[in-house]
């Protein structure tokens, strides 16, 4: 039977120090929350600066195109 602990208690508390203390040498995965929570936060960030781009962009191509139609007429 498979088993899942989980690791709880205040920041600074030494969870980290007692995971690897204590898990460290065993056949386990250890996943850290923190970490996976950081790397979602950075993903997030991109994809806001990607659509921030993509707009930046349409209003490029907006304005470049208007500028076009001015100076055609």
């Amino acid at each position: 039977m498979q088993n899942v602990t989980f690791g709880m208690g205040a920041p600074a508390a030494g969870k980290t120090y007692f995971i690897d203390t204590h898990y460290s040498d065993k056949d386990v995965d250890i996943l850290d929350v923190y970490d996976y929570q950081q790397r979602a936060y950075k993903e997030a960030e991109w994809i806001q600066s990607r659509k921030k781009a993509e707009q930046q962009r349409k209003a490029l191509v907006k304005s470049l195109l208007q500028d076009e139609e001015e100076t055609s007429v």
